[in-house]
């Protein structure tokens, strides 16, 4: 025999006789993510087309037959802004505005969900997030679908349930793919790929981000989620099972992903774990009083909860996963004056949220306090 071959099989004895005969097995590789959004069965609103286009100024505003599958939860119709730019270059962002899972949260007296979809505000698209240069940290060269949101099921439900004798449709899974669609159609070969969503979208960011990988199976990939961390207060045990079950959450989880039902934020290490191409970035108020208090009612346990899940997340992704959190009990960022203020850091969120998107050294975890070392 050939004593170069035979080298390595000396040495593999040579430890598993070190080890106590104890013979290892490589670890699987996990399966790619084409095949977990096939099986997710996302194609089925892969072609919704609006029923009507018209032009505001730079943005072609499209506008969805209600009688569709998109639709608003009233039965009203769905409203998705495109500003072409670099069609390399793609943002999508879901607008947020609250959630609702039942007949009071949805039709009582105080709704806690938009129910009407607009063309973008004028105030909105003037804003440094859309409207700073580039080195400042905005998207002025990408091309922008901006989606108004409507749907009360932060962009991820598939039901029509009826809700004390008024019909409602949660179809945030129809309208966050005819908004993707927007884009696909009309740039289908973009390299580079950013889903974006404040509060009730930042929650909406990871259907957003599976239904852009299903379309756009190549491109480099980046989340933003601004304020809307995908958690649940595990002591509400009645809320979370009516999301569940009156907006077909479950139809958008891998059945594979074990602590997807206990918190959706577990979401993000499934897919992390099997697509490369994809960064996610995360940004809270420490003390988010809308989130906190208002939405999941853990007052001063929401920092608590939000440290122990991204911190495992990050500890498995660190390349990959990465948080700013600030202190205060504001909520969301992304059209504020503090976007643009500089941080203890030296960096202005949005400078973060542009290191994000072009993957650069800048782009660091800082979950409070001093930037952890990486």
């Amino acid at each position: 025999m050939n004593a170069e071959r035979s080298l390595p099989r000396t040495l593999a004895a040579a430890t598993l006789l070190l080890f106590g005969c104890v013979e290892t097995q490589p670890l699987p590789e996990p399966p790619k993510i084409g095949p977990v959004l096939e099986k997710l069965g996302l194609d089925r609103y892969d072609a919704i087309e609006p029923a009507s286009v018209t032009w505001d100024r730079d943005w072609e505003l499209l506008r969805f037959d209600p009688a569709g599958p998109a639709r608003c939860l009233d039965g009203s119709p769905f409203v998705v802004s495109v500003r072409k730019g670099d069609p390399d270059k793609l943002l999508l962002y879901l607008e947020g505005g609250g959630a609702c899972w039942d007949f009071e949260s949805c039709h009582g007296s105080t709704p806690l969900a938009k129910r009407t979809s607009e063309p973008i505000p004028r105030w909105m698209e003037d804003k440094p997030f859309f409207a700073a240069r580039s080195d400042q940290g905005g998207f002025r060269e990408y091309t922008v679908a901006f989606a108004s949101y409507c749907d009360g099921s932060v962009w991820s439900g598939d039901g029509e349930p009826v809700y004390g004798g008024i019909q409602t449709w949660h179809r945030g899974m129809a309208n966050t793919s005819a908004a993707v669609h927007a884009l696909a159609s009309r740039f289908p070969d973009a390299s580079r790929v950013v889903v974006a969503g404040s509060s009730a979208g930042g929650y909406g960011t990871m259907m957003g981000y599976l239904v852009a990988r299903h379309r756009f199976p190549d491109a480099d990939m980046a989340v933003w989620n601004d304020s809307g961390p995908w958690l649940f207060n595990p002591k509400k045990e009645t809320m979370q099972a009516a999301i569940m079950d009156e907006w077909k959450l479950r139809s958008i989880l891998p059945e594979d992903c074990e602590k997807c039902d206990e918190q959706l934020i577990y979401l993000a290490d499934y897919v992390l774990a099997r697509d490369r191409k994809l960064r996610i970035g995360l940004f809270s108020y420490e003390y988010d009083l809308t989130l906190s208090v208002g939405y999941l009612g853990l007052g001063g346990a929401y920092l608590d909860l939000l440290r122990e899940t991204t911190d495992a997340i990050h500890k498995k992704h660190p390349e990959r996963f990465r948080r700013v959190f600030l202190p205060g009990s504001e909520h969301t960022i992304a059209f504020t004056d503090e976007y643009t203020v500089v941080q203890e850091n030296g960096q202005t969120m949005a400078e973060w949220v542009q290191a994000l998107a072009d993957a650069s050294a800048e782009w660091i975890d800082q979950p409070g306090g001093e930037p952890a070392s990486e």
